[in-house]
């Protein structure tokens, strides 16, 4: 390749990174380097203080919800610091540039690995074809591209130092060799398994000295770049650089995260408690990390004793090239977390190594692991939405698209079914290369290392005192015996440490009011933002009009805790959740805090937002042109009743929980969005509601299916012998079925409102003849339907449930109608000898808050209150603690403070004092 070429392939490379560094950036790590970067830049506050004392942003809106913040050496800091002060010194304010800026070192470092592959190959094969191969292969790489530029990690950073230190280290510089070596630890602690074949090479080429002057070099420039954040703040900068990382579950592209989480997946399914699951995680997460460090220190011994011996048949530096190849894939596959970035390392070796050697085997599997890996990291768990700017998916596909693409992705900390494919697919793709890479190492690793070669180089200490016990142990370092040494030293300081100590298991005592009890509950719900920055408003804040004291929040741990704090103080007895498929670790989370502070909690399920999610669309109504109706429910009965019976168990699963709202021993849930439905046009609706016809004059004439038939042959004056033949009378359009002037007009709607009742009765008998349903008690939100056609007195009388009226009709009509209704509805209840429900909404805003908010002198607020307290209520359910999309709100705001949170305690002491 001549001159010309090589530039334009680096401009070519250059200039696909540029185009995507502003637009792009994995959403949590990008908030958190520019937000260390900021931090360190304009107000001198390091990383690893803020950690230590964990305000609430360092927490990750993701399982498991725990703090998650700068866990890195100090260098990338100064890197990314640097090239954050120029984006301040252009005086703009723009979240693009703030993301071109913090990524462009990124960008940078891979033209400079590029040119440093060529660089080494070189100098290891004198072959420029060689070198410039390896060139073109590391430039125009998508892993390299979509790591740097588009996630924005920085272990091409710390494989560019190594590979510095390396090509220093064959040209016998070792001082300069064991700065850069340094220079890579303090980028990623990865690094630091790669030093011992480097130390290997040195002693075999320049003795032991040079290898401990090596050492002593790598470690002194490691501790004088630590010693500030070290002084200032040991717990923090210990805590990130070392224990945050021992402590981690297993997570990533390794067996061990296989081995984790399937016992859990399966101890969920077969009804374990929730005492059981936990032992079950401590007990799997140590042994687990057990079998992890044991498998790891013992591959890496292993190499290194290879490479003493001299048992790869290579020479000296292509020795050390595989060697670190395979102590890098050592690190993949036994590793308890490998995340994505971590391949950085062995597909650069893996492609130096290869050319060098012309191994067309190590080649193929760098080659398609590039490649496959590339797609998986995009794929899996919809991450492809996550490298997205905020901006840029709104800007590009509007508020309504970005939002739901925002919930297919993991930004909520749920799993969804379109998640799950995704990591399924993501599997598939990368799963054959990764075990082609894997095949590599184990082949080593089955191979013994020759005892006698190691035992020559060793002589060489010329130090008894360590010669001779080593000469005697070192047949011992074999792979499988070194595994099981370890795994025995690490699992006894681990039972001796306490790691494996298991949480007791109290009598659980279940949370039962009486029914006479007079208890407050308030709604929760959950909120997402994908800039993960409470100064700035995105994902579900877009389109809200209050502003929370604590800024646009991500439902996550400290929030949670401080919400639930601040609601016991009110004297609020429960929460009810907004549930949907995927958030029970969630669920989890806020049951275990609010059992702390002696809270119940339970579920709101609504039926017709499950279809506001892509995932279960389906389930929406077809309309006659072909498109589903998000946000209402379809009338057939295989698919939607299903559906509907599994999400109504799903939330009873958690009745269990000794903290789980129960009257009477009743485990007690709300549903609403029953009333959300629509006719709809795909076969199976229209077969539903032919059917519904069929049966409805049967019942009502006495008569068989056949003679059914024969009627409705006489109505549209023609020969109707099947369910096929009758659909093909179904109305053409919604316009059509409302107007009743088609042949059996008047049927269909009378099937539509006949079926809605029958829809709801098989689900209602599916739910309480199952052991987990049969002593539940639904508590049904009314609302009125769309096309104002389905009886809301044949509502109550099909459901046989408790009853709420609904206050956000407030909105379409006047306070007395609705105290009219409400009185209605609770007198009801305890006329049958229900719970007598009152529902209560804290304020509703639509543009102008101040006349809903205020009545004359008065707050809504407080003649809502004074109202129900008059009644012979016994619960009062508040609308909402956090509802702003409707603005219902009690949660302190800048726009009012905690004026409601106020009022709402003194009206609950009214409430529960008036007898």
């Amino acid at each position: 390749m001549e001159i010309g070429k090589r530039t334009k392939v680096y401009i070519l490379a250059l200039s696909i990174r540029l185009f995507l560094l502003a637009f792009t950036g994995e959403d949590w790590d990008t908030y958190v380097f520019i937000t260390v970067a900021r931090q360190f830049i304009t107000r001198g506050i390091d990383p690893y203080s803020v950690a230590a004392e964990t305000p609430p942003y360092v927490y990750i809106p993701y399982v498991p919800f725990t703090p998650n913040w700068y866990a890195y050496p100090p260098l990338p800091l100064f890197i990314f610091s640097a090239f954050y002060f120029i984006y301040l010194l252009l005086g703009v304010s723009s979240n693009l540039l703030e993301r071109f800026f913090i990524k462009l070192p990124l960008a940078l470092n891979d033209i400079v690995l590029g040119y440093l592959s060529y660089k080494l190959v070189m100098e290891l094969s004198k072959d420029k074809l060689k070198a410039e191969k390896v060139e073109f292969i590391i430039l125009l790489n998508p892993y390299f591209i979509i790591i740097s530029s588009v996630w924005g990690q920085f272990d091409a950073v710390a494989l560019t130092f190594f590979l510095i230190s390396l090509l220093f280290a064959i040209c016998e510089r070792l001082f300069i060799s064991s700065v850069f070596f340094g220079l890579g630890l303090l980028t990623k602690q990865t690094v630091a398994f790669l030093l011992p074949f480097l130390l290997v090479f040195i002693f075999r080429k320049k003795g032991l000295g040079e290898a401990i002057k090596f050492t002593f070099s790598v470690a002194l420039l490691f501790l004088l770049v630590s010693a500030p954040f070290l002084i200032v703040s040991p717990v923090g900068y210990l805590g990130q650089l070392l224990f945050f990382h021992l402590g981690r579950p297993p997570h990533g592209y390794n067996l061990f995260f296989v081995v984790y989480y399937l016992p859990q997946v399966f101890a969920s399914y077969i009804g374990l408690s929730e005492f059981q699951r936990n032992a079950l995680e401590i007990i799997l997460n140590n042994l687990v990390s057990a079998l992890s460090f044991a498998a790891l220190f013992a591959g890496i011994i292993h190499i290194a004793m290879r490479q003493l011996g001299n048992n790869y048949d290579l020479n000296e530096e292509k020795g050390l090239i595989y060697a670190s190849m395979l102590g890098s894939i050592a690190f993949l596959l036994f590793s308890k977390v490998t995340n994505e970035q971590y391949f950085a390392y062995a597909i650069g070796l893996m492609f130096i190594f290869s050319i060098v050697n012309d191994s067309e085997k190590i080649y193929k599997v760098s080659f398609y692991l590039s490649i496959y890996l590339s797609l998986s990291i995009l794929i899996a768990g919809m991450r492809f939405v996550m490298f997205i700017s905020p901006a840029i998916l709104v800007a590009i596909f509007g508020r309504k698209m970005a939002e739901m693409l925002w919930g297919l992705s993991p930004l909520q900390g749920d799993f969804v079914p379109a998640i799950a494919a995704s990591v399924f697919i993501a599997i598939v793709i990368s799963l054959p290369t990764l075990l082609g890479m894997a095949k590599i190492l184990i082949r080593e690793l089955k191979i013994p290392f020759d005892i006698k070669s190691v035992k020559e180089q060793l002589s060489k200490l010329k130090l008894k005192l360590i010669t001779k016990p080593l000469n005697k142990i070192v047949g011992y370092f074999q792979f499988r015996k070194i595994s099981v040494i370890f795994l025995v030293l690490i699992l006894t300081l681990d039972v001796l440490s306490g790691n494996f100590a298991m949480p007791t298991e109290e009598d659980s005592v279940f949370t039962n009011f009486s029914k006479n009890q007079k208890i407050v509950g308030v709604m929760y719900f959950w909120w997402n933002n994908p800039y993960h920055d409470p100064s700035k408003k995105g994902g579900d804040w877009i389109g809200t009009e209050l502003t929370p004291l604590e800024g646009y929040y991500e439902s996550k741990y400290p929030y949670l805790r401080k919400d639930i704090e601040q609601i016991k103080r009110a004297g609020i007895d429960f929460i009810v959740l907004d549930y949907y498929p995927g958030c029970e670790l969630k669920v989890d989370l806020l049951a275990d805090i609010a059992e702390e502070y002696g809270l119940a909690f339970t579920f709101l399920l609504n039926i017709s937002k499950l279809t506001l999610d892509p995932t279960y669309i389906n389930f929406a109504p077809q309309t006659y042109n072909g498109t589903h109706l998000a946000g209402y429910y379809a009338l057939e009965e295989h698919g939607s009743v299903g559906f509907v019976y599994e999400q109504l168990a799903n939330t009873l699963y958690f009745s269990t929980y000794s903290n789980f709202l129960r009257i009477e021993n009743k485990p007690i849930i709300f549903l609403t969005g029953v009333s959300n439905v629509m006719p709809g046009w795909s076969i199976s609706e229209k077969g539903y509601l032919a059917n519904m016809i069929v049966e409805m004059i049967m019942n009502e004439d006495s008569i068989n299916e056949t003679e059914a038939y024969m009627k409705i042959s006489s109505i549209v004056n023609s020969t109707v012998s099947n369910i096929y033949d009758l659909m093909t009378y179904y109305p053409e359009d919604l316009n059509a079925f409302l107007s009743g002037t088609t042949p059996l007009g008047e049927y269909w709607i009378n099937a539509y409102k006949y079926g809605w009742i029958k829809f709801w009765n098989v689900i209602l008998d599916l739910l309480y003849n199952s052991e987990i349903g049969k002593n539940a008690s639904i508590v049904v939100e009314i609302s009125q339907d769309p096309l104002n056609l389905l009886n809301i007195s044949a509502l109550k009388e099909q459901f046989q449930s408790e009853f709420i009226s609904n206050p956000r009709s407030m909105k379409l009509r006047s306070i007395d109608s609705y105290l009219n209704e409400l009185r209605s509805t609770v007198n009801e209840s305890l006329k049958e000898g229900g719970l007598g429900v009152g529902t209560i909404m804290p304020s509703f805003i639509s543009g102008e808050y101040n006349f809903y908010m205020k009545m004359g002198k008065e707050y809504l607020y407080d003649v809502l209150w004074r109202n129900i307290t008059q009644m012979e209520v016994t619960i009062v359910l508040i609308y909402a603690w956090n509802d702003y999309y409707t603005s219902a709100v009690i949660e302190p705001t800048i726009e009012f403070g905690t004026t409601l949170l106020d009022k709402t305690k003194i009206n609950i002491e009214n409430f529960k004092s008036n007898t």
